[in-house]
């Protein structure tokens, strides 16, 4: 992860430590990498909302979260012409969303994040 993509993560951790289910986190912590100033690659936004929603998780929704990260690298994977094994896919019971969540917040009006609402009130 690029130093970059890891202050955005620390935003987005700071924004979501508050939130009290992983729905909601996932929700948080994407809005605040969303559009970000410094990390401008979606797909980058992306791995630093899901490393924020990670950190904050308990071992049960990390597991989850897992599952449906390892599921994503499997496709890009196969997308990108490598051959792989679908017998060794492990799908978890009770999927996350990330990739629909993040869709849905991306849909949505850009709002400011920490750093731009702190050099905007100077």
């Amino acid at each position: 992860m690029r130093n970059i993509t890891a202050l955005a993560m620390t935003e987005a951790i700071h924004e979501a430590k508050n939130e009290t289910n992983l729905n909601d986190r996932m929700r948080v912590a994407m809005n605040a990498v969303k559009n970000h100033w410094l990390v401008i690659d979606k797909n980058e936004q992306f791995q630093a909302a899901v490393a924020a929603i990670y950190s904050l998780s308990n071992d049960e929704e990390k597991e989850r979260i897992k599952a449906e990260v390892d599921l994503i690298k499997i496709t890009n994977a196969t997308i990108s012409g490598i051959p792989v094994s679908f017998d060794a896919v492990k799908k978890h019971k009770k999927p996350v969303g990330l990739i629909k969540v993040w869709d849905e917040i991306n849909k949505q009006p850009a709002r400011m994040n920490i750093l731009s609402k702190e050099l905007l009130s100077r």
